[in-house]
């Protein structure tokens, strides 16, 4: 706060004094000459004019970093519009924590039947799984053998993991593309079985079909510790929005002692429409689960952009902000130009100038100064845009749409912050223009 007041009365100190010293280095002769004539010169410039303009170059520039809000406002809504894999749309993710409410491993597979069985009976509902992790809420990984594949020296297997219930791929829109998905077949006292991802079929099966490898974590007994592949799966983002689609793993949840902290429900109509139905049949069906919020399947993925939308708008304020006051800098300026030369354009409307000509007489000068501040501040913005090439996501630190668009909306305010002065100049009576001065 304290330098928050020192840094403000310091700019006003500094810009309250140069005028002021300007002014008394104003020789007092030329001075009155001035005022009688209300021009300078022959060029007609008032006097202080050409500080205004610098100031308002200034502004300018620091205006035109508008253009890197732009960037990230569209890198924004690239990320808003990426494709996840999942029904975004029409599924809603539950929170629950079994673990600290008492339950035991051993009780874990009917508790999650009398949650499904529950929750399935919302009108609306198509379908309920339970996973343990949830979209973007989730980073568990962990190096695995592949039946049969010998990777290079130097070759990380790395796969992400997730233990879902059988359900899980229809109701978060995941479709099977080669084998099947989890089923009545498979329970605790049956063979291990896993479903893999596109991307991981593709990396160690190339040109075969995974069904019926086997994968193990850490044992080269597949036997004892295999997990059969019995289908692929579409690749899904499960890191954040960002990332590609990496390896992953599904393993049947009642063959795990992991416990499942996500409630996927897959509805006909809109999600948000039946939260509390869904927060109410969670309680009836297990009153000792603790439950957690609800959202939309939608809303988690948006939240988790939470940084990207906070520097995209900060940005955008800011930028608005400094549009905001170099457009009022320059409609002053322009404003005080055409006080100053009252005489001068009275004497050009009475010698029978257009006014559209007198309008573009005061509209060029007022560009000339932002032109001079967009040639100091697109540099800026290039370095800055350079600078915050990593945040950027599906744009590039010189999108061509962003440059056009943040130069466009700087001339296209600044001409219409000049034309109301120009404007009201061209309207001058001639007569009344020179009685005046």
């Amino acid at each position: 706060m304290s330098l928050t007041f020192a840094t403000s009365a310091a700019t006003a100190l500094a810009f309250g004094l140069l005028p002021a010293i300007r002014g008394t280095r104003v020789p007092l002769a030329e001075s009155l000459k001035e005022q009688s004539r209300g021009v300078i010169g022959v060029e007609g410039r008032a006097a202080g004019i050409p500080l205004g303009k610098i100031l308002v170059a200034g502004q300018m520039a620091i205006a035109i970093l508008l253009l890197v809000a732009v960037l990230f406002m569209r890198s924004l809504q690239a990320l808003v519009n990426v494709d996840v894999g999942f029904d975004r749309d029409h599924v809603l993710v539950a929170r629950i924590d079994p673990r600290s409410s008492g339950y035991t491993v051993a009780e874990l597979p009917a508790l999650y039947t009398r949650v499904a069985d529950g929750v399935g009976r919302v009108p609306g509902v198509a379908a309920v799984s339970l996973s343990w992790t949830g979209a973007f809420t989730g980073r568990n990984r962990g190096n695995f053998l592949v039946e049969g594949y010998v990777p290079a020296s130097a070759e990380r297997m790395e796969t992400r993991k997730n233990w879902v219930t059988s359900d899980y791929f229809e109701t978060v829109g995941l479709a099977i593309t080669q084998g099947r998905a989890f089923g009545a077949e498979d329970s605790a006292t049956t063979r291990r079985v896993g479903v893999i991802s596109e991307t991981m079929a593709r990396r160690y099966f190339p040109n075969q079909s995974p069904i019926g490898r086997r994968l193990s974590w850490g044992s080269s007994n597949f036997d004892a510790d295999g997990y059969e592949i019995v289908g692929v799966v579409e690749d899904a983002r499960y890191n954040d929005v960002r990332t590609e689609s990496v390896n992953m793993t599904y393993l049947l949840a009642t063959q795990s002692d992991r416990y499942a902290n996500h409630v996927q429900v897959r509805v006909s109509g809109e999600p948000a429409a039946v939260i509390n139905a869904v927060r109410s049949a969670l309680r009836e069906s297990e009153p000792r689960l603790a439950i957690g919020a609800i959202e939309t399947l939608d809303e988690g993925i948006v939240r988790s952009m939470g940084v990207e939308r906070l520097l995209g708008w900060l940005t955008m304020t800011f930028g608005a902000a400094a549009l905001g006051l170099a457009c009022l800098g320059l409609y002053g300026t322009v404003s005080y130009a055409v006080r100053r030369r009252t005489a001068e354009l009275g004497i050009r409307i009475a010698l029978g100038a257009n006014r559209a000509a007198v309008q573009w007489l005061i509209v060029r000068e007022a560009l000339l100064s932002v032109l001079l501040g967009g040639a100091i501040g697109l540099p800026l913005a290039f370095t800055a845009a350079r600078a915050a090439a990593g945040l950027l996501y599906a744009t590039t630190p010189f999108d061509p749409v962003a440059y056009g668009t943040a130069v466009g909306v700087l001339a296209a305010v600044s001409a219409c912050a000049a034309y109301i002065p120009a404007r009201r100049a061209s309207r001058l009576d001639p007569m009344i223009a020179l009685r005046m001065e």
